[in-house]
């Protein structure tokens, strides 16, 4: 769980002992995404240090009202969020705590998102009241991190 990710369950092979691929699905409150990435444990011990590289994908949804009502209270007074989605990819430095077989990791580092929006923009002076749509694109770099746990079998 953690940000850009939203919560996230995946199914990982490793095919070396300290190299870690995974592939996973998730939700982030708006819509269903996935997550393909590789991680890095240099030590076999019940303490090390962990590395990330990930890439993923929230497909664009219908934003819920709260979504919507927290747009507005952050200064988008005449503008509705409408529909968004966002492709990320992460880099994370952390520690990982546990075995081989089980384990709980902290991880913090920064993700690129390159987000798309629908925006609603009402014109209620307009006679008739007309509203436009506008696609929004927004790049940035974030500070990002997760916490999460393992269980292999």
């Amino acid at each position: 769980m953690g940000l850009p990710d939203g919560l996230m369950a995946a199914f990982v092979l490793s095919p070396h002992r300290v190299i870690k691929t995974h592939a996973a699905l998730g939700h982030n409150t708006n819509s269903f995404g996935l997550r393909l990435g590789v991680t890095y444990s240099p030590l076999s011990k019940s303490v090390s240090p962990y590395g990330a590289f990930e890439l993923g994908h929230y497909f664009s949804a219908d934003t819920p009202d709260w979504m919507r009502e927290t747009a507005k209270d952050a200064g988008l007074k005449d503008k509705t969020l409408v529909r968004v989605g966002y492709t990320f990819i992460n880099g994370h430095l952390g520690v990982r705590f546990g075995s081989d077989k089980v384990g709980v990791y902290f991880q913090g580092g920064v993700s690129f998102i390159a987000a798309n929006a629908l925006v609603i923009k009402p014109k209620p002076n307009f006679t008739p009241p007309v509203d436009l749509y506008r696609d929004t694109s927004v790049n940035l770099w974030i500070a990002s991190g997760r916490v999460g746990a393992e269980f292999s079998f």
